[in-house]
């Protein structure tokens, strides 16, 4: 079972040393687990005999927040101008491939043992693909701040990270030559309220849109980040409870309604809705075991 567990480790980016797991504590958060249903002492086991490796933080914070590639040389290659636009367009289309693509990048290159440079610099990556204000919010921001195009190095014959990677690499050059007190008010106005008091057909349509989006679609959009933020630390905060999966998806959706009726509504979107979703009464813990 502790290779099994090393094995599972390893497929997703971590290694685990096994000689350093504590028998007697593997034993007893595995009899817990069980039992109970809680895994979190033997999640405990397990990172207490991870290897760690003296890696970058995963995201790599530009201005006002926003994720940014990591540090490169000028890419090499013919330039292209292209709209913020058609921009858009290449990243709905290639990027839920670029994220897959990051993410077995950088397994691969832990399995291999790559150095450390080279896995902080692909962690920081798959941070970046998959980031709130990664490069299709800040598409968004270029536009809002006036700016029409980027030059980028696009080839037909680039991965959809590699296209990916040379869209943001050309977002951020143009994010970078901005004015700070410019990017800062463009920022503020992007993450106003989504929308002002009462309803309205506009209203009703954006909590339609939000709830046929996945949650990478909403993180994308400026105006439902905000809203699919709270839905997900509604969750976070009933996994770190214990619930169980079940539990954990009802808590979701019922936030998800919760803050379909705030947009309807036009009121203010902050994390006291999600402490109103439902919580998994004790008899129901009781009941699951």
């Amino acid at each position: 079972m502790r290779h099994h567990a090393a094995q599972i480790a390893r497929e997703a980016g971590h290694t685990i040393r096994i000689a350093s797991i504590d028998k007697t504590a593997w034993m007893e958060a595995s009899r817990h687990g069980f039992l109970t249903g809680d895994h979190r002492g033997m999640a405990t086991v397990l990172a207490a005999a991870a290897v760690r490796r003296d890696l970058a933080p995963e995201a790599r914070i530009g201005p006002a927040g926003m994720a940014m590639l990591p540090q490169r040389p000028p890419p090499e290659g013919q330039r292209y101008r292209v709209t913020l636009t058609k921009a858009r367009e290449e990243l709905e289309r290639y990027l839920p491939a670029a994220r897959q693509q990051a993410a077995d990048r950088l397994r691969t290159l832990v399995k291999e043992g790559a150095p450390t440079t080279t896995i902080a610099n692909a962690r920081t990556e798959l941070a970046y693909v998959r980031h709130a204000k990664g490069p299709v919010y800040q598409s968004h921001l270029l536009t809002y701040l006036g700016v029409r195009q980027v030059d980028a190095v696009i080839t037909p014959q680039q991965t959809p990270l590699e296209r990916v990677r040379e869209i943001g690499a050309a977002l951020g050059v143009q994010i970078n030559a901005q004015p700070q007190n410019h990017i800062q008010r463009a920022v503020r106005s992007l993450e106003k309220p989504i929308l002002p008091p009462g309803h309205a057909p506009g209203q009703e349509r954006l909590a339609a849109q939000f709830l046929q989006n996945t949650a990478e679609k909403n993180h994308a959009d400026p105006r439902l980040s905000p809203a699919q933020a709270i839905v997900d630390a509604a969750m976070q905060t009933a996994r770190e409870r214990g619930e169980s999966a079940r539990m954990v998806g009802t808590i979701g959706e019922s936030t998800r309604q919760l803050v379909v009726d705030r947009i309807k509504a036009g009121g203010e979107l902050n994390p006291e809705i999600g402490r109103a979703a439902p919580s998994l009464a004790p008899r129901d813990k009781d009941r699951s075991r």
